[in-house]
């Protein structure tokens, strides 16, 4: 199971979710996040691509969409690109927090794979 999660990057609240089965991608789940009063999107490495996903024709994320770790660890760390992806990892980081209270207070850290229909609820 995997949670998908738009998240207000001012408050930290939770907007959206999907829960998917695991081997979805990511980039599938774009436009189902997003409402359009989005005025600036933040996405880690995982959305590089995004514009050529199914339904996601037309969504500009490429600013705000993280470099991949190989290219981020040799930049050098004044460079004003290391510092831009500094900047995006500290906005990205509020969507951790909604998925540490889900793993923690609903216990799902530990939780076993049955299915999408039993694990997602009535």
């Amino acid at each position: 199971m995997e949670l998908h999660i738009g998240v207000d990057s001012k408050t930290g609240v939770a907007l959206n979710m999907r829960v998917t089965s695991a081997n979805a991608h990511d980039i599938t789940e774009t436009h189902n996040l997003m409402d359009g009063r989005e005025k600036m999107v933040w996405a880690d490495a995982r959305y590089q691509g995004v514009h050529k996903g199914e339904g996601n024709q037309g969504l500009e994320l490429d600013g705000q969409v993280a470099m991949r770790p190989g290219k981020r660890r040799i930049l050098d760390p004044e460079s004003a690109e290391a510092v831009a992806e500094k900047l995006k990892a500290r906005v990205r980081a509020k969507v951790e927090h909604p998925l540490l209270r889900a793993k923690r207070v609903f216990e799902y850290g530990k939780v076993p794979y049955w299915g999408l229909a039993k694990d997602t609820g009535p």
